[in-house]
């Protein structure tokens, strides 16, 4: 619009207002019915005396603003900013203010029973005597402002309020109705704006330490990051809630139901969930050291990461749960179900498994040292072979064939062992002792062979394409018809190796020791051979295209008819 546009003055207002240009405004005894005026910001405008009926100002500004004896009937002020206000003598009973922002706003004299308060913040509001508040939210008020309480406040209703970074230590909260309730982290953007000395980084955990929360309602409750040491949340409805960062060591949760509930990193130690039902929970990354988890329930539950060493899971039903990663050392898993769960890269050292159900589990990777096992365990002879091998040192094995993909073998004793055949593709076998094996045909593809002895082994037409051969030995070792596609020999000793003809274009040489090899033939385009041993090596006809020979040394070297780098 422009200065010849005519409108009535109450709509010339209305689209100052939607705006933006209504910062500041005098709308002193001003009135307003039926208008939608949500997202506006009307911040310090001064609104004392006016009648506002049917008007929308959710998600609106409205901080600093003066509203002192005004009328406001039948208004949306959901997500509203009332911060700072002057709200005094206002009626606002049966109004809708949930999620509004009520810090440092001034309500002596206001009237707001039966509003709705959900999760409105009440820090630093001002009340009086004459203000009309339900009991509930005064109570709200109460603790949010460190007001003194009864210590005893079992069965009272905190519904769905905003009680985050409250100091509620040693309170008895038992059979209290705390669904979907805000515990979680507060910061300086929730306090008044105008408190002094506030730290930019201000932050609040809710302080909830042996707080008694037995039986009570905390389904959807937000308690991310609160301190919950010791607290008494047995029985207690818990599902769904957020709980993720939460310190809770020592803490009773006996038959709690935590279906569904988030408690991702989570310091869970020496903490009671005996009877627990953790059905699909996620606990990734969570600490469940020391914790008791006798007969508690985590099917379907994330455990991926998690710390449980030491823990109680006998009699638990872990059926389908992903235990990823986590740490196991030492636990107690008698009688526990574990079908179908998801072992991948677990530590089970020295974990006791007797008479756990065992079907269908997937050991990927996962370390078996020490495990104790029974003959109910029902586990796959894949399985229980890795066991074996891991538990058992038996010279010249016979795994001719044998299925030992992404098995965790590191520093296992196989020399002499024959495993022609044996399908070894992504295994684990840092540091194991394979001296005079034999690996004719098997597949290591992909496997981690860091610093493995092979010396003397026969790994005729292997296939160790993508492995990491990073210091392994392999004096003497037969290569013949072996597949080294992006493998990696970093540091390798291949002292004397027979490489004749064989193709390393690409592979990872550097740092190895090549001396006294003979690679006569041998394709070494494009590898990477910087500070190399080949010292009295013999490279006759030898193609060096395009390889990295920086600091190699070819002292002694036969290199006759070499294609060198341009």
């Amino acid at each position: 619009i422009n200065k010849e546009t005519k409108l009535d003055r109450k709509w010339l207002l209305v689209w100052e207002i939607v705006n933006q240009q209504a910062i500041g405004k005098d709308l002193r005894n001003i009135s307003l019915t039926s208008i939608d005026l949500e997202g506006v910001n009307l911040s310090n405008s001064n609104f004392s005396g006016a009648l506002l009926r049917r008007v929308n100002l959710s998600n609106s500004n409205l901080s600093g603003s003066n509203f002192s004896a005004a009328k406001l009937i039948s208004v949306n002020l959901k997500n509203t900013d009332f911060s700072n206000t002057n709200l005094t003598d206002i009626n606002l009973s049966d109004a809708d203010l949930s999620n509004a922002n009520l810090s440092g706003a001034n309500l002596s004299n206001a009237n707001i029973s039966d509003a709705n308060l959900n999760y409105v913040n009440l820090r630093e509001t001002k009340i009086n005597d004459l203000t009309k508040i339900d009991n509930k939210w005064h109570l709200v008020w109460q603790i949010v402002n460190q007001q003194p309480i009864n210590n005893n406040l079992k069965g009272v209703n905190l519904s769905q309020s905003d009680l985050r970074g409250v100091h509620l230590n040693n309170i008895n909260l038992r059979s209290a109705n705390l669904e979907g309730a805000n515990f979680g982290i507060c910061d300086r953007n929730l306090l008044y704006c105008q408190v002094p000395n506030i730290d930019s980084n201000y932050h609040s955990h809710s302080n909830l330490r042996k707080v008694n929360f037995c039986n009570a309602n905390l389904k959807g409750v937000n308690l991310i990051g609160a301190y919950l040491e010791e607290a008494n949340l047995s029985v207690a409805n818990l599902m769904s809630a957020q709980l993720n960062y939460a310190e809770m060591s020592g803490a009773n949760l006996t038959a709690a139901d935590l279906n569904d509930a988030d408690l991702r990193d989570a310091n869970l130690s020496s903490a009671n969930f005996s009877a627990a039902d953790l059905s699909n929970a996620n606990l990734s990354n969570a600490n469940l050291t020391n914790a008791n988890l006798s007969a508690a329930k985590f099917c379907n539950a994330q455990l991926n990461s998690a710390k449980m060493n030491q823990v109680d899971l006998s009699t638990a039903n872990l059926t389908n749960v992903n235990l990823t990663n986590a740490q196991l050392c030492d636990a107690n898993l008698r009688h526990a179900n574990l079908t179908g769960a998801i072992l991948k890269g677990v530590d089970l050292s020295n974990a006791d498994l007797s008479h756990a159900h065992l079907e269908n589990v997937d050991l990927s990777h996962a370390q078996l040292k020490g495990v104790k096992l029974s003959e109910k365990n029902r586990l796959e002879q894949k399985w229980y072979i890795v066991w074996d091998i891991v538990n058992h040192k038996i010279q010249g094995r016979n795994l001719q064939g044998n299925d030992l993909s992404n098995a965790q073998l590191n520093r296992v004793d196989l020399n002499g062992a024959n495993l022609s055949n044996a399908n070894l593709c992504g295994a684990s076998l840092r540091v194991a002792h394979l001296w005079d094996a034999n690996l004719e045909n098997a597949n290591i593809s992909n496997a981690n062979l860091g610093g493995v002895n092979l010396s003397g082994a026969n790994l005729k037409g292997a296939n160790l394409s993508g492995s990491d051969l990073n210091r392994a030995h392999l004096w003497h070792t037969y290569l013949s018809d072996v597949n080294l596609s992006g493998a990696n020999f970093m540091g390798a000793d291949l002292w004397g190796v027979n490489l004749d003809g064989i193709n390393l274009s690409g592979v990872n040489l550097s740092y190895a020791n090549l001396s006294y090899a003979n690679l006569k033939d041998a394709n070494l385009i494009g590898a990477n051979l910087s500070r190399a041993n080949l010292s009295c090596a013999n490279l006759n006809g030898v193609n060096f295209s395009d390889a990295n020979l920086s600091g190699t040394n070819f002292s002694d070297a036969n290199i006759n008819n070499c294609i060198l780098p341009n």
